[in-house]
């Protein structure tokens, strides 16, 4: 290659590299470097793509820029890249076709413009395919050392590809921010502590809505007064030299994180409150910030916060993950449902998480703020379920020594979730049936009626309704359960939340285990994606766990995955499932290691701490 042909090369870098100031501008960005590249290697044709996934989670091409065949719509040439791209993702490297016979393998020989040559250039990030771009017909084709000599503007290339992806997503991730913000903040604005500044002299100079609320004092009433109009007259003397001492020296004995102290409200009223102080600087002189709480409501404010913690860190639906179109459709129906206070039928598949849609249900509910209850109602015996549901009065079977609540009496004015409905004996649907109807319960032992009020949420594995039909269950209590109906939705159905719920599971892994496993690799996922799951999100948890136990690096492959994922054939019944391969690989390891648990231990990655809950939990 020339001088001349370097000098071009440093220009086309040096003119992208200037476009990454300020706002990206993706359009023009792609096009200047893609018509570099092609002039510097004299090629006909180009195009300029992403790699994104659709909802199903699998890849695919999105081409932003074409260059030499001008009106072409980018859109309609997917089909024509997609062997190309499959072939790229496969090898990893580029691929060049210099021959009719490397044209036909890449199947590029039906293309709307005639090509002899072909050139795909990975894009990559950090490892990681994130584009491609094609290159066509140059005169003596693609060569090894004409690609090397382009490596600097392709990685010029990826970086650009991926600021503006980067872009994208903070501009996304910040208006999800700013809804999120904003919800939380009108959700807060009756639970906000007081926050007051003052000048160096102890003077009001700012206050929030929730100090005027605290205090009783309008804004306009309390600025440009002394801080200690805020202190009980009989205290007020005694505050000032405090606050004199604070002002002077910044003296900890005065205030400081935690420091309690009794304030009055406008009316006189006094209170206990905590005072946090910051010291700041504004553009002129130094100010400080006093954080008021109201220790007198302090359970209540604090049970408040951890539910609005909880919400901003969880989604409104609890812990369900996802956000594929099923998903999206559940949540309505979650939403629909829970406005009103009928009772629900909730059906699904084994592991797709009714219990979690049971208690979004409660949440989304008027009966929030009362008591959700759950229970697994083959997991308790027939001797002894009617006391779990109903109570019980002391003396009335062995055993009982006292007055028992059941849940029934414990959920009142909330919501009780019974799983597995299908598998109750028919004295319990009928006593079922009389709560619901009658609004009241009998405790064993007793023969009065206690009254109860209880949302009744039900779910099954089970189709209820040919359970009716061959007469396991009873039509009546079917009909009075199944007024609000909910369907979840199996894994393989929402396929494009896989990736969400393994790297939900992941995180939860990684810190149990200790180890230090950050992300799957694109085999990884993709393998995930394919496999069925029958066991659904259940399965897709203990798959991860496996994984974890058997990575050793930051990043888990394909041959980490459990052997039913990698074979595509999931286990039958009364074969080992993941947790159970789990147990024969630590098994495995232990036997390498003459049974030494801290070599075991190390070998796999994990503290012996973390190693011995692990042979606990597989009953080692």
């Amino acid at each position: 290659m020339s001088a001349g042909w370097h000098a071009e090369l440093l220009e086309a870098i040096t003119a992208a590299q200037a476009m990454f100031v300020g706002v990206v501008r993706p359009a023009p960005l792609f096009e200047g470097l893609l018509r570099s590249i092609i002039q510097l290697t004299g090629s006909e044709l180009g195009f300029f793509s992403e790699v994104l996934r659709r909802e199903d989670g699998r890849p695919y091409l999105k081409v932003y820029v074409f260059a030499g065949d001008e009106g072409r719509d980018a859109r309609l040439e997917l089909g024509d890249l997609e062997t190309v791209f499959a072939s790229l993702l496969k090898s990893g490297d580029s691929l060049v076709a210099n021959s009719s016979i490397d044209l036909e393998r890449l199947n590029l020989t039906s293309t709307r413009a005639p090509l002899h040559a072909f050139a795909g250039l990975p894009l990559r990030n950090v490892g990681s395919l994130i584009g491609m771009i094609g290159l066509a017909n140059r005169a003596g084709g693609y060569q090894p050392e004409l690609l090397e000599r382009l490596e600097p503007l392709l990685l010029t290339a990826a970086n650009a590809l991926f600021a503006t992806r980067s872009d994208r997503q903070r501009r996304q991730a910040e208006e999800q921010l700013r809804s999120e913000e904003a919800r939380i903040r009108a959700m807060l604005a009756g639970v906000q502590d007081g926050i007051i500044t003052i000048d160096s002299r102890g003077v009001i100079e700012s206050v929030n809505p929730g100090a005027e609320r605290m205090f009783g004092y309008s804004a306009n009433e309390l600025l440009g007064e002394r801080v200690s109009l805020l202190i009980p007259e009989s205290l007020r003397a005694k505050g000032e030299d405090l606050l004199s001492l604070f002002l002077e020296r910044g003296s900890p004995a005065v205030v400081g994180f935690g420091h309690e102290m009794q304030v009055c409200k406008k009316s006189g009223e006094q209170f206990l409150a905590s005072l946090r102080t910051t010291e700041i600087w504004g553009p002129e002189k130094k100010l400080y910030t006093g954080i008021f709480r109201d220790l007198s409501e302090r359970e209540e404010a604090k049970r408040e916060v951890d539910r609005l913690q909880k919400e901003l860190t969880q989604s409104r639906f609890g812990q369900m993950i996802g956000s594929s179109a099923p998903m999206r459709e559940l949540y309505e129906g979650i939403t629909e449902v829970a406005a009103g206070d009928w009772n629900v039928l909730i059906e699904g598949e084994t592991g797709v998480g009714k219990e979690l849609v049971a208690r979004a249900l409660h949440a989304g509910s008027v009966r929030r703020d009362r008591p959700f209850l759950a229970s697994n109602l083959p997991g308790v015996t027939d001797s002894l379920i009617g006391s779990h549901l109903f109570g019980h009065r002391r003396g009335s079977f062995t055993g009982a020594h006292r007055d028992q609540q059941g849940l029934f009496e414990s959920a009142d004015g909330g919501t009780l979730f019974l799983d597995e409905i299908a598998d109750i004996s028919d004295s319990l649907q009928a006593a079922l049936l009389r709560v619901i109807e009658e609004g009241e319960i009998v405790r064993i032992g007793e023969s009065a009626p206690r009254k109860v009020d209880v949302r009744l949420l039900a779910a099954t594995n089970k189709s209820l309704s040919e359970a009716v039909a061959e007469g396991r269950f009873r039509a009546d209590l079917f009909y009075r359960l199944r007024v609000g109906r909910i369907t979840v939705p199996p894994l393989r159905e929402r396929r494009a939340d896989i990736p969400l719920l393994a790297e939900a599971f992941l995180a939860k892994a990684r810190v149990a285990s200790g180890k230090t496993i950050t992300r799957f690799s694109p085999g990884a996922i993709r393998r995930l994606v394919d496999y069925s799951w029958p066991g659904n999100a259940r399965e897709v948890r203990n798959g991860v766990e496996y994984a974890v136990i058997r990575c050793r690096a930051s990043t888990i492959d394909e041959d980490h995955l459990p052997p039913e994922v990698l074979s595509g054939q999931p286990v039958q019944a009364g074969k080992p499932v993941a947790s159970q391969a789990q147990r024969q690989y630590i098994l495995d390891v232990l036997a390498r290691t003459g049974g030494n648990r801290t070599a075991a231990a190390r070998e796999l990655g994990m503290s012996r701490a973390t190693f011995y809950r692990r042979l606990s939990s597989l009953g080692i």
